[in-house]
């Protein structure tokens, strides 16, 4: 991946927190990692592809292990990843919710995209009742999820 400038380090200067999005296709997840600084100003810090179902634990045990072990250079300090969104969309959302709602102690959250160009960019928490879900009993009683 080309950058469009050059850092003094893996990190720029300017970023002040790093944040993690996850998009779960049937095969794989695709993440990335961004670096965000005053006024919205954003860098592509890194990415990758992790093979495999997501329906498979350690497809999960893997995204867990970058989350929680990876860190990135910054002139001032190195940095981890501060919090993680994982696109719940899709064939996989119940194993999205079974890694997302244990790990919300840790910034680790369930996104749900809208269908709508309009919508706001982040909405409110919805508390979903999983009683009637399969493998319900994985998940504690409410999900988390957050409509963006």
């Amino acid at each position: 991946m080309k950058k469009r400038e050059e850092y003094e380090s893996e990190v720029p200067q300017k970023v002040r927190v790093l944040t993690m999005g996850v998009d779960t296709q049937n095969d794989r997840l695709e993440w990335e990692v961004v670096g965000w600084g005053a006024g919205h100003r954003s860098w592509k810090i890194d990415r990758g592809i992790i093979y495999g179902d997501p329906a498979q634990q350690q497809v999960w045990d893997e995204l867990e292990n970058i989350i929680e072990n990876n860190e990135y250079e910054h002139p001032e300090a190195k940095m981890k990843i501060y919090a993680s969104g994982i696109d719940s969309g899709g064939g996989r959302t119940i194993n999205v919710y079974a890694f997302t709602n244990p790990r919300l102690h840790k910034r680790v959250y369930a996104l749900k995209g809208s269908s709508t160009l309009d919508a706001p960019e982040i909405t409110r928490r919805i508390n979903k009742d999983v009683n009637h879900s399969i493998r319900s009993e994985c998940l504690h009683r409410f999900l988390h999820i957050y409509k963006i």
